[in-house]
């Protein structure tokens, strides 16, 4: 029986050791400072700081633009906390600085051109968990690239292309895990834009546009991460003689919420604007939208 009883105990104790550290891991914080903007060089000020849980600055890392170089800094924190993605655009083009109107604007010749895309994966106590480089289109002012890290944090959406515009533009797609290790990467020949993914990491979305008989059509690219599966959804037209669009947003255990939204004043003056919302699995994704909502095709 003694024995027993000293069991319980140290398991007891086992388990409180746990909950303490838990409790301690999630009171480490990370938080984007935004300063606002200086206004006489005209640049972005603002810090990424990591915390400690007695309130201790870790780590900071400067997000300031700098005068003396063209460069573009985001910052995506995971909703639980845990994790932060640093991301950096650094064209190699040399730059030159004048003042207009008491501010200072960037000038250079040749500002197009491929420039570094570099992502750095914090976890909430400012290390390194891993970095990695690519190489993104610039055309002087203009990139296309975006990030998004899942709500759990354990998934990290990357998206880059060769060009800039809405024709067609080779682009990359890629998932990453906690340790920098690519899960699926897909080649895309249209641009993706909105790019999301859901709270457990198991599916990614974005608009995109695809060009049927010479008009370019919203359509809504979706991606299964575990199977690296994708399937394209049509996302515009026109029913019984009205024009509508859809959307897309995440519901819980890696399913979609599809919307389908009709256009048009007499919409404006109903309440949700006449907007219509089914949750469905990846699986049941429709080549085309209206297949769901419009009459004769409502499931």
């Amino acid at each position: 029986m003694k024995k027993m009883l000293v069991f319980l105990s140290l398991m007891l104790c086992f388990v409180n050791v746990l909950r303490a550290d838990e409790k301690k891991e999630k009171d480490y914080r990370i938080e984007k400072k935004d300063e606002g903007r200086d206004t006489i060089q005209n640049v972005r000020k603002g810090s990424l700081v990591f915390f400690s849980p007695d309130g201790k600055v870790i780590k900071k890392i400067s997000l300031d633009y700098s005068v003396e170089r063209l460069e573009f800094k985001e910052v995506k924190i995971s909703d639980n906390g845990k994790y932060a993605l640093y991301c950096e655009v650094l064209p190699k083009n040399e730059l030159k600085m004048h003042t207009e109107d008491k501010y200072i604007m960037w000038t250079g010749e040749g500002l197009s051109g491929w420039a570094p895309y570099r992502i750095t994966f914090f976890n909430n106590k400012g290390k390194v968990l891993w970095r990695k480089t690519y190489e993104v289109k610039f055309a002087e002012y203009a990139y296309d690239v975006d990030e998004v890290i899942s709500g759990n944090g354990e998934r990290v959406v990357l998206y880059y292309s060769e060009g800039v515009g809405y024709m067609k533009v080779k682009g990359h797609l890629i998932v990453l895990d906690t340790l920098g290790k690519e899960i699926v990467r897909i080649d895309t020949e249209d641009p993706l834009g909105c790019i999301g993914i859901s709270n457990d990491g198991k599916i990614v979305g974005a608009k995109t546009s695809k060009n049927i008989n010479g008009v370019y059509i919203r359509h809504l690219f979706f991606l299964d991460v575990e199977t690296g599966r994708t399937k394209v959804v049509k996302a515009e037209g026109e029913g019984e003689g009205e024009k509508w669009k859809g959307g897309f947003g995440f519901y819980n255990n890696g399913q979609i919420r599809l919307y389908w939204i009709p256009i048009g004043e007499k919409y404006d003056k109903i309440p949700g604007g006449g907007e219509k919302m089914k949750v469905i699995s990846f699986d049941e994704l429709p080549e085309d939208l209206s297949s769901l909502f419009e009459k004769g095709g409502e499931k």
